[in-house]
């Protein structure tokens, strides 16, 4: 049935932060630089313009002077209608208006937020613990999430419904479910993306194509055939659309004078929102364009609306590979950038002197930028970009590697099982050919094995054939040693390192191949002031 317009959900576009698909690769570098950066809801639309300032336009004006201070230090920003959410740079969440529940405010707790989306009435951030919490009206269940083992790494909100992506590519859907936009379709799994709309949610799969579930009645949930694979998806509640891999947009629906009819001339763009009944993107020249249904000028965007000015974004670094301080003097370091554009790493928390290394966006969004440094010592690494016009960005954030020289592995000692002796001289000396005299074994002590201890951490080892697996449960930094004993020997430390586990560890080691018959591993981890030991004995 057709329902009339109203003040309705935005179908704001939240890529994946950080690990994106999932196969736990990042997201690509063009949408991690823009992600956020424009929203569209109800009839109001919103874009972060030069200099971090938000500005919005439409039935309420600019509706981002109510957010006071918080509006001139942003980096994602949501609205639908009266109600708008803005992300500082330093990662804190800050919301204004109000609905019928009375004046909308973020939680003060949220901790580093990674990203942020509005519902009707309801909104949700996602941290940087892999956690989802929502806040406002709790109609249809629709800010309780669902627990989950692995971390999440996008929330979207609809209308009066939420869905969340895990690490693993599992999607969940809370709330409302008139329409089934709560029930992922079987075989969608596992999905690189999610997105809300009214009552309508879309995904990327594994394959890159699109994926839509929940009400069609405007045919916004039916992705057409030939639409192929796409960056980003995103449902309105008359149209949905997608942003294809040459970065032009494709949109569908059956509404005229919708968000289907796409304008002439568009060209590429970077970013995309949908609500109900009309769109707005982000062009790759940094200006916004709107197109739909446009009362209350919401497709109007200020001439001062303009994400950037033709310089391109500096990049985002997220982390080293190995994790620091760390064995390798060639680490990678990963992050997000302008698409089609140069990368440079420097050797410095400035951009300024020697480079340490370069390549593309999409290398270092995907398998990172391969940095050189110096052996023994702490190196600060930045990074700028170079884009196809010459343009050159301001300097990133930087990152601190520290280069271990990790100590060398003494082989385990090797002890024959039954040791001959040849005997002295003598005349009763036997001839050549005779058998050889053979002593038994020299009688020797085995220190005692580790004592197994059992903590929070739930550690196991497993040992098959060289491979010792190692698993349990652990959060933030653990320190992972192993110490091999031979029969009558001394323990041997056989590796030492360190890891970051976000919830399930799981390791691993190759142990050396001289190991003898019952040697003893003994693996130990220490998480904080906890610790386990576990034993496992060769065979």
């Amino acid at each position: 049935m057709r329902r009339p317009l109203g003040t309705l959900a935005a179908a704001l576009i939240l890529l994946l932060v950080g690990v994106a698909d999932a196969q736990g690769n990042p997201p690509e570098s063009a949408f991690a630089a823009n992600k956020g950066r424009v929203s569209v809801g109800g009839p109001e639309s919103c874009a972060i313009t030069t200099g971090g300032f938000a500005e919005c336009w439409g039935y309420y004006g600019n509706l981002a002077t109510d957010l006071g201070a918080a509006a001139t230090d942003v980096r994602e920003i949501a609205v639908n209608g009266s109600i708008l959410c803005a992300l500082s740079t330093s990662n804190v969440v800050t919301c204004a208006g109000n609905t019928y529940i009375g004046a909308f405010t973020a939680p003060g707790d949220l901790g580093t937020v990674r990203g942020v989306t509005m519902g009707a009435f309801h909104g949700c951030a996602l941290t940087s613990l892999g956690e989802v919490t929502c806040w406002g009206s709790n109609s249809y269940g629709s800010t309780v999430p669902p627990t989950s083992a692995d971390p999440f790494i996008a929330v979207a909100a609809g209308q009066q419904f939420t869905c969340a992506l895990t690490s693993v590519g599992d999607a969940t859907c809370f709330g409302r479910s008139l329409e089934g936009q709560t029930t992922v379709p079987t075989g969608a799994e596992p999905l690189k993306a999610i997105s809300a709309g009214y009552q309508t949610a879309c995904g990327i799969k594994a394959d890159d194509t699109a994926v839509c579930w929940g009400d069609d009645s405007y045919n916004e949930a039916s992705v057409p055939p030939g639409l192929g694979p796409v960056k980003a998806v995103a449902p309105g509640l008359v149209g949905s659309c997608a942003i294809k891999t040459d970065d032009t947009v494709a949109c569908w629906g059956d509404e005229p004078g919708g968000p289907a009819t796409v304008p002439g001339g568009l060209g590429r763009v970077l970013a995309l929102s949908v609500e109900d009944a009309h769109a707005c993107a982000i062009k790759v020249d940094g200006s916004v364009a709107c197109w739909g249904e446009g009362t209350h000028g919401k497709t109007t965007p200020p001439a001062s609306a303009v994400t950037w000015s033709g310089v391109p974004s500096p990049p985002t670094l997220t982390a080293t590979d190995p994790a620091s301080p760390g064995p390798s003097t060639t680490p990678k370091v990963t992050g997000s950038a302008w698409a089609n554009t140069l990368v440079f790493l420097y050797g410095s928390s400035d951009c300024t002197g020697a480079t340490l290394g370069g390549s593309t966006a999409a290398n270092l969004g995907s398998g990172g930028i391969t940095a050189t440094v110096a052996a023994d010592a702490t190196t600060p690494i930045s990074a700028s970009v170079l884009d196809e016009a010459g343009n050159s960005s301001g300097c990133s954030n930087h990152l601190s590697y520290t280069h271990v020289t990790p100590p060398p592995v003494e082989p385990p000692v090797e002890l024959p099982a039954n040791p001959t002796v040849d005997p002295p001289a003598s005349p009763d000396t036997p001839p050549a050919d005779a058998d050889p005299i053979v002593l038994p074994p020299t009688p020797c002590s085995t220190a005692p094995a580790p004592k197994v201890r059992k903590t929070a951490i739930g550690l196991r080892a497993s040992l098959v054939k060289r491979v010792l697996t190692v698993r349990g449960k652990a959060r933030g930094r653990a320190r992972i040693t192993v110490t091999a004993t031979a029969p009558c020997g001394k323990p041997v430390r056989v590796t030492s390192r360190t890891v970051r586990s976000r919830g399930t560890l799981r390791l691993k080691i190759t142990v050396p191949n001289k190991a003898v018959k019952g040697t003893r591993f003994a693996v130990t981890v220490k998480v904080g002031r906890r610790s386990a030991v576990a034993v496992v004995t060769s065979r």
